[in-house]
């Protein structure tokens, strides 16, 4: 069992795992000194318009999932092939841009609309507006930089990945202390300014990645015939991927976003939110995006990126434990909270059940890997029709006091219900050798 283990490490691409952890981390810095710039705004409703990105993304993430994540195992498939690889980022990159465009005009002409039914202050909806329309700019040019990230994951280009990194690093911190910060010199945004400063790191990002995939010789401006035939696949893989993003995110908006907002919480959960998806889920998610990759390729067997996967994920869940102590002191005096004690009490009651979504992140991501988006639906639905069906009307047909306690606990239940789902359905494939088509 030990020398299985110690053949599985071996073979583990420490490398490219370091990059990918940077590559969330980095941007995580500037996130958090972002919120910390917020926390020095004469009052809160920095913090307020600013936690209205929450269903913003849930929204682009829908779009997102059923058209990026089913890349890693489309390019996968013919990375070593320069004209076909050339071909699907062009026709992918035109594919992918009309749809979030038309997706952006929707949101640009019913922002108000969405705001008033996600129960935001009536007072903040105009800023509110406003703010989500230039972040909905921001998120859209995003993706497109998201799109030539992942080719170059593929290709495995360590340096190239590092240097758009530090980039997107230098600049967002340019940004953020003129248009945001407090400072004599900064033209002193408010929360408008982080909207603004998104969209120029993105635009520059985007002008980069395109030289860089040039340079790469896997992307080129000229005049040759475009084929689309492999949209239908895409299609195929992403409608299921993209319909299971949708189940989930429509009850996550329904369920849980929306009676955060009628008892005035957003602002506590998107900290405590924030905390931990962009600190402690970074070597979890790096993780996650090496298996794609590794399982796409199919250059090492599954039982040995399973082994991996679950001697890092122990060890990180281990680390999340032993830190606790310092998470209040780190809310208070890194993340400039006025009251870290709410968002610590959230943070250690959802981090009982992320740690589950730690270890379902692995066969999620092993799901993807192979194209099996039809299995991530099947468990989508039952979670979310069963469980969060039992919770709607258990709300409709009693008093319960909604407090933002018993939200979390919903919300991590549903993470828990959800992993044990998953891991029913693996086993299952595993056992009738199904888990490929």
């Amino acid at each position: 069992m030990i020398t299985t283990l110690k053949k599985s490490l071996i073979e583990f691409n420490t490398k490219l795992y370091l990059v990918l952890i940077l590559m969330l981390l980095i941007p995580t810095i500037y996130k958090t000194l972002r919120i910390y710039y917020l926390g020095d705004l004469p009052n809160d409703s920095g913090f307020n318009i600013a936690s209205q990105i929450i269903w913003l993304n849930v929204i682009f993430e829908v779009i997102q999932e059923a058209i990026l994540l089913p890349l890693f195992f489309l390019l996968g498939k013919s990375i070593n092939d320069n004209l076909q690889t050339e071909n699907k980022i062009k026709t992918g990159l035109i594919t992918t841009g009309i749809i979030y465009l038309s997706l952006l005009i929707i949101i640009y002409f019913f922002a108000d609309s969405l705001l008033l039914l996600m129960k935001q202050k009536e007072s903040l909806i105009k800023l509110s507006s406003h703010y989500i329309k230039l972040e909905s700019i921001a998120i859209f040019l995003s993706v497109v930089y998201r799109f030539t990230l992942i080719v170059l994951i593929l290709l495995g280009k360590v340096k190239r990945i590092f240097l758009l990194l530090i980039t997107q690093t230098i600049i967002i911190i340019i940004c953020d202390s003129l248009l945001l910060s407090q400072y004599s010199f900064s033209m002193q945004l408010g929360v408008l300014g982080i909207a603004y400063g998104n969209i120029i790191v993105e635009l520059i990002l985007i002008i980069i990645s395109l030289f860089v995939l040039k340079k790469e010789n896997v992307f080129w401006f000229k005049n040759t015939p475009l084929d689309f035939s492999w949209l239908k696949n895409w299609f195929k893989i992403g409608s299921l991927s993209g319909l299971e993003s949708l189940i989930r995110n429509t009850v996550f908006i329904i369920m849980i976003i929306r009676l955060i907002n009628s008892i005035e919480g957003q602002s506590f959960f998107w900290v405590s939110n924030s905390f931990i998806w962009s600190w402690l889920l970074i070597p979890i998610i790096a993780l996650g995006d090496l298996i794609k990759k590794e399982i796409s390729e199919k250059k090492i067997a599954l039982n040995k990126v399973i082994n991996f996967s679950i001697i890092i994920t122990t060890s990180i869940v281990l680390i999340w434990l032993s830190t606790i102590p310092l998470w209040n002191s780190f809310f208070k005096n890194f993340m400039n909270i006025s009251n870290p004690e709410i968002v610590l009490n959230i943070t250690i009651t959802a981090i009982i059940y992320y740690i589950s979504f730690a270890y379902n992140n692995i066969i999620d991501s092993v799901f993807y890997g192979y194209g099996r988006t039809d299995l991530m639906l099947i468990q989508s639905i039952l979670i979310n029709i069963i469980y969060y069906g039992i919770v709607f009307f258990t709300f409709k047909l009693t008093e319960l006091q909604i407090t933002l306690n018993i939200i979390v606990t919903i919300f991590g239940l549903g993470i828990l219900f959800d992993s044990i789902i998953t891991f029913g359905i693996y086993k299952y494939s595993l056992n009738r050798n199904s888990l490929t088509k």
